[in-house]
């Protein structure tokens, strides 16, 4: 815990420095809901999910915040906060695990509208694994690219998560995951979009249904939209539906409030 509040603080005073680096410029991309972005920049984003999974219904809570010291890194802070109500047990929340993302622009062309990036996100087991909120320490490597094609605009990534400590007994948890976004600019403000993410259970088990899903392949489809409210303000909604018999859960509401600065 001691090392979690130093790493948090390191970062909170590397933010609050003023920032001399070149600003970064970036290709005008969609707000996805289950995958990251290929943009570097300052912002704000807060998030809300909601889950019903076998065990019971589950609501999530998120803020990060997003920052580039220099024009090609940019470092996010993620503070989670969930909300688990198991069928016919008792309602448990508190602060889920811290997550720190470093994320590197490996590709950029303004011209032709194309942009991509990669780099990697560790977990902090700032959560309570008896109350379900987490409790692990975990590192996902990630690459993430973007295209727009006139009103059309097309995103796919690809993450690997390796849970290094648990208090759980047994094999540890790992995850591939790879997802693609289609959005179509309807207007100036509001754009529809539809994602599909593949998730495969490698190694470990699911806290929620066991080794039931351990190598096979889960697939998600995910109708949403983005509304921009303001010039710097872009509000995202849409439902993770699963489209196989092998799934995680039985839907999952997402939203979120981009706002940068």
């Amino acid at each position: 815990m001691k090392r979690t509040v130093i790493v948090v603080t390191a970062l909170i005073l590397l933010m609050a420095e003023p920032s001399f680096a070149e600003e970064a410029q970036n290709v005008e991309l969609i707000y996805p809901l289950t995958l990251r972005r290929p943009i570097i920049e300052n912002e704000i984003d807060l998030t809300m999910s909601h889950t019903r999974n076998p065990s019971g219904r589950e609501t999530a809570l998120g803020a990060e915040i997003e920052y580039y010291p220099l024009s090609w890194w940019q470092i996010a802070l993620g503070l989670p906060v969930s909300i688990s109500s198991p069928g016919g047990g008792i309602m448990q929340a508190g602060i889920g695990d811290i997550t720190l993302e470093n994320k590197f622009l490996l590709y950029r062309n303004l011209e032709r509208r194309i942009q991509a990036a990669g780099g990697f996100e560790v977990s902090f087991p700032t959560g309570s694994k008896s109350r379900s909120l987490g409790g692990e320490t975990a590192i996902e490597p990630f690459l993430v690219g973007g295209a727009a094609f006139g009103s059309v605009h097309v995103m796919a990534d690809a993450a690997y998560q390796w849970v290094l400590n648990s208090p759980d007994r047994g094999e540890r948890k790992q995850e591939a995951r790879a997802g693609l976004a289609v959005g179509y600019e309807l207007t100036e403000r509001f754009l529809p979009l539809l994602e599909f993410t593949t998730v495969r259970l490698v190694r470990g088990v699911n806290e929620d249904t066991g080794g039931k899903l351990r190598r096979k392949a889960q697939f998600y489809l995910t109708p949403g939209f983005n509304l921009k409210m303001f010039e710097e303000t872009t509000l995202r909604f849409g439902v993770q539906l699963p489209i196989t018999h092998t799934r995680e859960f039985e839907y999952n509401l997402l939203l979120g409030l981009a706002i940068e600065f």
